[in-house]
């Protein structure tokens, strides 16, 4: 990140001094300083100078980057919701048979997810059901999701284990629905097995294949 000289700068001293050669390096910055406001005092009474000021910029710079405040807290929810995904991956081995791994990244995704820091202010801001929503309907996310599915459900259908007329897009939205129902309305009673052997007598059934 270049810093330009101090003398040569107008208008807000706070937000003039930051410069980034990479549009995805500034993107990141303001995504950045908007968490940490978000975090500070919540979505609703974060204003656009407030993380102007954080990521040590000018409302024009942010507003090069985003339209609007909502912008910047759909972009971040996104972003987090990638990280997790890709963390998801990362923790659960693909080298298991299509079920098993429905089933293992449902249960941490329902797991996890409240734990990411947007959800959490997006729950207390009474806006959580969008900011679930991203983590299986962004295009970004929803390709990630079928990259991570792809090979497992193509050997599934190889050995005859699934439906073949079930689509690997459809299988990822009813994914989608079923893990925001349980993020939505969680059962503080039910451990993970009890939610596991759910999944399985409910959802996973009715994925498997019968001549």
């Amino acid at each position: 990140m270049t810093q330009q000289s101090p003398s040569s700068t107008k208008g807000n001293r706070w937000g003039s001094n930051t410069r980034w050669v990479q549009q995805d390096e500034g993107r990141r910055a303001i995504l950045n300083a908007a968490m940490q406001c978000f975090e500070r005092q919540g979505m609703n009474s974060t204003t656009i100078d407030e993380i102007a000021r954080t990521a040590n910029i000018t409302r024009r710079t942010v507003y090069h980057y985003f339209k609007s405040k909502n912008e910047i807290l759909e972009a971040a929810v996104e972003q987090h919701a990638c990280d997790c995904i890709n963390r998801m991956i990362k923790d659960i081995s693909g080298e298991q048979p299509f079920t098993d791994f429905i089933i293992e990244c449902l249960l941490y995704m329902i797991e996890h997810i409240p734990e990411e820091p947007f959800y959490k202010i997006q729950t207390s801001d009474t806006v959580g059901i969008r900011a679930s929503y991203f983590y299986f309907t962004s295009s970004n996310v929803q390709k990630i999701w079928l990259d991570a599915f792809q090979a497992p459900y193509i050997e599934a259908l190889r050995q005859r284990s699934i439906n073949p007329q079930l689509l690997l897009e459809d299988i990822m939205m009813w994914i989608g629905r079923i893990a925001l129902s349980y993020l939505q309305y969680p059962n503080p009673q039910h451990s993970k097995e009890n939610v596991r052997r759910e999944l399985e007598h409910f959802f996973i059934n009715a994925l498997k294949y019968s001549a």
